[in-house]
């Protein structure tokens, strides 16, 4: 199957178990691939003006990052917080909850508040635009019935949103492990339940057409390998030529980074931004939940193309997720030849647009919320 200029996706339609629409997550098909080729993830380039695509990532970038940091080591935040103003970038956080933060089962503070981070302190880094999600400890839950792990995460989940006042969207699991050896998948069960993505530890970015949006790969820490190593993952993220069961193609890179207390660390940490950011022309920097719910969006969008005139388009854009979570704007492409600028307007507030040339041709970019009304791009 190959994707068309007007509609990219609705590739799992056959294979979704959940309603046509409103969705929580998109689980993987039953065939485990949501794509069959190199060829249908590649940049799509409109051919005659007025025609449109849904891009594979935000920007129209050739791959997503997501850096994140586990375990609460709030020690560090101090750094992160001068790394996120350096680099221009936020970070997810991923918050154990039980027993450092609070005793979900007992309903009292937690027994390492100084280390751990109470929810006040959490709280202002949320309201500085970075994400706080859900984590869990090895030693207290993977030995847990999907019973109890289910009540575990409750009680987490709720603490966290009641406290710091975001809903709780996504969560990585502890060591890894989205099931018990016994079990394989049944803590991914419990938290396909109320969550739109989970992180895994697998190694590797995280290929779109392989993508369980409910087990994510993770690149690691980057400035952690050797130089050959983290230079031969980002590589394959623009090599299309390997072969397609093993191939990085256009992935989503998550980035996981741990406690970072000498300043040895903190150095190599720092410079494994940097590499990151070298790369940034061809590499969509986001947070976790925000990428996991565009390429949600993208799997499910649908263009619709009102009308096209040489100085203005209108069109609207619509999806099968569930809008009170799902609203990241999609990025849209458009073949205009001859503008040198654009502007636009989705339901009457302004909207993200831009030019850019390929092979002599002009295409504006344009952000559009799905579901959220006509988005009407003009020549500027």
């Amino acid at each position: 199957m190959r994707l068309s200029s007007v509609v990219f996706g609705l590739l799992l339609a056959a294979a979704a178990p959940l309603i046509a629409e409103q969705k929580l997550n998109l689980p993987l098909p039953e065939s485990g691939v949501r794509y069959t080729s190199a060829e249908e993830t590649k940049p799509q380039w409109p051919a005659e003006p007025g025609e449109g695509t849904v891009c594979l990532w935000g920007d129209g970038k050739m791959g997503a990052i997501s850096i994140t940091i586990d375990d609460n080591n709030y020690p560090d935040v101090e750094f992160w917080q001068r790394m996120s103003e350096k680099f221009g970038w936020k970070f997810t956080w991923f918050l154990i909850v039980y027993p450092g933060m609070y005793d979900i089962y007992n309903q009292q503070p937690g027994n390492n508040l100084g280390y751990n981070g109470t929810p006040e302190k959490w709280k202002v880094l949320y309201d500085q635009g970075h994400e706080i999600e859900l984590h869990g400890s090895c030693k207290q839950m993977n030995h847990l019935s999907q019973e109890d792990y289910r009540e575990h995460i409750a009680l987490s989940q709720k603490y966290l949103e009641d406290n710091i006042g975001n809903r709780i969207l996504s969560y990585a699991y502890p060591c890894g492990a989205s099931g018990t050896k016994d079990e394989p998948g049944i803590y991914q069960e419990v938290i396909g339940e109320t969550m739109i993505a989970a992180r895994g530890t697998q190694g590797g970015s995280t290929p779109p057409h392989l993508i369980d949006y409910l087990n994510t790969r993770s690149l690691g820490a980057v400035g952690f390998h050797k130089p050959e190593v983290t230079q031969k993952r980002f590589d394959q993220m623009l090599d299309p030529k390997r072969p397609w069961k093993y191939s990085y193609y256009r992935g989503w890179g998550i980035v996981l980074y741990h406690g970072l207390l000498k300043d040895e660390k903190k150095a190599t940490a720092e410079a494994g931004l940097q590499f990151i950011k070298d790369r940034e022309d061809h590499l969509w920097i986001a947070p976790f939940t925000v990428v996991a719910r565009y390429a949600q969006e993208r799997e499910t969008a649908k263009l619709d193309i009102a009308s096209a005139s040489v100085n203005e388009i209108r069109f609207n854009v619509s999806d099968d997720m569930d809008d009170s979570i799902y609203n990241i704007p999609l990025t849209v492409k458009f073949r205009v030849d001859g503008w040198s600028g654009a502007v636009a307007q989705q339901n009457g507030e302004p909207a993200k647009a831009w030019v850019i040339e390929h092979e002599g041709a002009q295409y504006a970019m344009v952000y559009a919320i799905p579901d959220a009304g006509e988005v009407v791009l003009r020549k500027q």
